[in-house]
């Protein structure tokens, strides 16, 4: 017969200290509800509740289910193998170009295009420009979002519009958004299929909201091919800027190498390398995570070969820097 799996209850102290130890990371990480919700993969608001010992469910059940995140965190910061620091944002000239675009967009109002190859921080551009802007809202486009039904529905979540017919999303949308120097950023903007691109046309025409695409060069033959037919010539019209790059520019290597404060010469200079290949930023800024563990794991400080096998073991298929 087996025998059943039970769990021993906690006391209410214990429960207490669970509370105490969330609230106490909260402050001392400046995380907020939401944040810390998603790192515990519990709701934000259960999580809050339990921290403030208010939860009116089984606090037992999800009392224990946050002593497991927060176990789970403890073992991380006890590894043997320090786990590296992510590389801080860098706000690379091209990033500081990116960022006038948003603006130019944002206070026109008008629509932007920002066309550039994977890893140049297009995306992290428009992510830290939407945490520090009011009223900017930053979706990456996904399949469930590629079209303008999929589109709305996720605008009206974001915005957390009351809207229940979806008829009406267009102009909830609009009157939400309409008349605050608003601006949507929208990731991966390739995906968008024409009626999409269309509806945010009608959200610029109708309501004065700016809009930002982010993609790769898809995008632009997707517009250029719009404007060749009779009714997708408008969106190309609307258009006011449009911010490109094909390959980092000397400069934001630059800026990026000096962020990652290595002192040796022969170091600097592969990660130089590295960032000028496809993949860019991305590409070298994993490579030095990868060496930094690497190095951490044979509690070593970090060398060249570190880096060399940080780039070798992301296992691109292009072969080692030069």
């Amino acid at each position: 017969m087996n025998a059943m799996k039970t769990e021993t209850l906690l006391s209410a102290e214990e429960i207490e200290a669970i509370g105490a130890e969330i609230r106490a990371i909260k402050e001392r990480e400046g995380l907020s509800w939401p944040q810390l919700g998603e790192q515990a993969e519990m709701a934000h608001q259960t999580l809050q509740a339990v921290a403030n010992g208010t939860y009116a469910g089984d606090m037992q059940g999800m009392a224990r289910r946050a002593k497991r995140w927060l176990d789970s965190r403890a073992a991380e910061r006890e590894s043997p193998v320090g786990v590296p620091a992510a590389l801080p944002f860098v706000r690379t000239p091209f990033v500081e170009e990116i960022w006038i675009g948003l603006d130019y967009a944002r206070v026109r109002p008008s629509i932007t295009l920002v066309v550039a190859d994977p890893g140049m921080s297009k995306t992290t551009a428009a992510r830290e420009y939407a945490k520090a802007t009011p009223n900017a809202h930053f979706i990456n486009t996904d399949p469930s979002k590629a079209n303008h039904n999929g589109l709305l529905w996720t605008l009206v979540r974001r915005l957390r519009i009351p809207a229940r017919n979806p008829a009406d999303y267009a102009d909830a949308v609009g009157e939400r958004l309409g008349g605050r120097r608003s601006l949507l950023l929208i990731d991966e903007a390739q995906r968008l299929d024409a009626k999409a691109l269309e509806q945010l046309r009608s959200l610029h025409d109708d309501y004065g909201v700016g809009v930002a695409l982010l993609g790769n060069e898809t995008l632009t033959h997707i517009i250029n091919k719009m404007a060749r037919e009779r009714d997708g010539a408008q969106f190309k019209s609307r258009v006011g800027r449009r911010v490109a790059a094909r390959k980092p520019a000397a400069q934001d290597v630059e800026a990026f190498v000096a962020a990652a404060a290595l002192d040796d010469k022969g170091m600097q200079d592969f990660l130089r390398a590295v960032a000028k290949r496809p993949g860019a930023f991305r590409l070298a800024a994993n490579t030095l995570w990868n060496g930094q563990f690497l190095a951490a794991s044979q509690k070593a400080a970090l060398t060249l070969d570190h880096l060399k096998q940080g780039f070798e073991n992301l296992d691109f298929s292009i072969g080692a820097a030069q």
